[in-house]
C-alpha cells in the first residue's frame, strides 16, 4: 500500500506464481478508523489494486474480502511525513 497525491493506492494478491492468478479481482476493500468508522471504501480493479481517497493522518485498519470467501487485514499508519512507505503488497 502507498499513500501519494492524496490517494491511498492498496494491491492485492493471491499467493500464486502464477502472474495471472494471482491478481485479486473484484475484492471490497475497507479502511477502518481507530473508532471502528469506514472512511474510505472500494472494489480491487482487474489487476487488484484499489484506489481510494488518502485518509488523513492517523493509524488505520485495512480490511480486503473477495466473493470467494478469501479475507486479509493489515494495518495502515498515515503520516503528515512527505516521503511515503515503501509499497507493500498483501498476500490471501
Amino acid at each position: 500500500r502507498t499513500v501519494a497525491d492524496g490517494k491511498l493506492t492498496i494491491t492485492l494478491a493471491y499467493d500464486d506464481p502464477d502472474p495471472e492468478l494471482s491478481k485479486c479481482r473484484g475484492a471490497v476493500v475497507k479502511v477502518i478508523d481507530a473508532n471502528d468508522r469506514v472512511v474510505a471504501e472500494g472494489n480491487t480493479d482487474e489487476n487488484g489494486v484499489c484506489v481510494l481517497p488518502a485518509p488523513p493522518p492517523g493509524e488505520y485498519t485495512i480490511r480486503a474480502k473477495t466473493d470467494d470467501g478469501h479475507a486479509a487485514k493489515g494495518a495502515l499508519t498515515v503520516s503528515a511525513d512527505p516521503d511515503p512507505a515503501p509499497p507493500e503488497t498483501v498476500t490471501t
